[in-house]
């Protein structure tokens, strides 16, 4: 079956540190320089090691973490193609969550090794958390940017800002899982509602 093109048509790229909407591909923001490469200098640091839950400080303890895991769990086995992580992380002020977030996607290692699979890489949601300064991104593979734009994923990250400004990280997290669940929803019934329509017309 041939699939609308519409369906699959790639968001268009954000910088990971300026949010410049870019239209085509590009080795660095044209904007304000952010690149591979400069994420390398701004981040001087051992790679790091890819876990469903990094947490050094134990910001999310017992049932907390369990709640949240269980709404993770619950994501990715709706949406298969889906991988997701949380970081908490120290940072400067000088550096941002959404920097650090796509340092992290492209050079965590995994079981100890720089991780060759590029499909975990393109199908990551990475949620990074600053707990010092009390700020979150999330970040993103290229395989979900036709589905979660980097405005949406802001979008519900400034809901959540109240709860990360009181340092409740657990609940912060929880509703953003959910409404993150929603919107995924409403995307899988639009993408076959397309398909659906799509093989109509077919038999016609």
């Amino acid at each position: 079956m041939a699939y609308p093109l519409r369906l699959f048509r790639p968001e268009r790229t954000h910088c990971p540190s300026c949010h410049l909407l870019q239209v085509d591909s590009v080795m660095k923001c044209p904007q304000c320089g952010f690149s591979a490469a400069a994420s390398l200098h701004t981040f001087p640091m051992e790679f790091p090691t890819w876990e469903r839950l990094t947490d050094p400080k134990g910001f999310l303890k017992g049932r907390e973490w369990e709640r949240l895991d269980s709404q993770i769990a619950a994501l990715e086995e709706s949406y298969p193609q889906l991988s997701i992580s949380i970081c908490f992380h120290y940072l400067r002020r000088n550096q941002q969550p959404s920097e650090f977030g796509f340092w992290f996607l492209n050079y965590a290692k995994e079981n100890g090794a720089p991780s060759s699979s590029r499909a975990k890489r393109e199908s990551s949601l990475l949620l990074v958390v600053d707990y010092h300064h009390h700020r979150c991104s999330a970040t993103v593979g290229y395989l979900l940017e036709p589905f979660l734009s980097d405005f949406l994923l802001r979008d519900l990250l400034t809901t959540c800002l109240p709860e990360f400004s009181r340092e409740k990280w657990g609940e912060a997290l929880s509703k953003f899982f959910l409404g993150l669940s929603d919107e995924l929803a409403k995307r899988h019934l639009g993408a076959r509602e397309i398909i659906n329509r799509a093989t109509e017309a077919e038999k016609k």
